[in-house]
């Protein structure tokens, strides 16, 4: 065998090592979804989201939100009968729970332009291939005329190229991706 064979039988080797151990999704999901998600082109106009804390009905993909001692939250994501006011539901049916920290940021919207289903809500949508996302910071508990609530900082983006909108994956690989700043 060859210098050049050697070098080449070491490096395959050597990659087939990494890629077992850190696990083959996890790259397979760091190039799918992270680095479209990093690299995303954020809006400048960020807005503030409220939700009660006994509320029963949350926003976009969160079904369930419950505080945990240290003010941060258990939030589970799903279907949640989400609809626009057009008929538009962007989530398919899916279950993902995580605790989130004060101040994490993670996705809670993704439209998936490539889709005929979505492109029938979404008419003037020119550039197919970016992907629309919104993420959410969590900023902690709030209270409003007495009424406990948690606080969010909503900002919306676009990939700068065609990323998939696969439930839980695209929000497992989100989280603190990007940074957010509430204004």
């Amino acid at each position: 065998m060859n210098k050049k064979n050697k070098i080449i039988l070491i490096t395959t080797i050597a990659s087939v090592v990494i890629l077992t151990s850190i696990g083959f999704p996890s790259v397979y999901n760091y190039y799918v979804y992270t680095i479209p998600i990093k690299n995303a082109i954020l809006d400048i106009n960020g807005h503030y989201d409220y939700s009660p804390i006994n509320a029963t009905k949350h926003m976009m993909s969160i079904e369930k939100i419950s505080l945990l001692p240290d003010n941060s939250i258990n939030v589970q994501f799903g279907e949640n009968d989400y609809e626009w006011s057009n008929g538009y539901k962007p989530f398919p049916e899916f279950s993902y729970s995580t605790n989130i920290k004060v101040n994490d940021v993670f996705l809670i919207m993704c439209h998936d332009y490539k889709k005929e289903s979505t492109l029938e809500f979404f008419p003037d949508i020119k550039d197919v291939d970016k992907t629309g996302i919104d993420f959410l910071q969590y900023l902690g508990i709030i209270t409003e005329n007495g009424n406990r609530e948690y606080k969010f900082y909503h900002v919306s983006a676009r990939t700068q190229n065609y990323m998939p909108c696969n439930f839980p994956e695209v929000i497992d690989n989100s989280f603190n991706v990007v940074k957010i700043q509430d204004k």
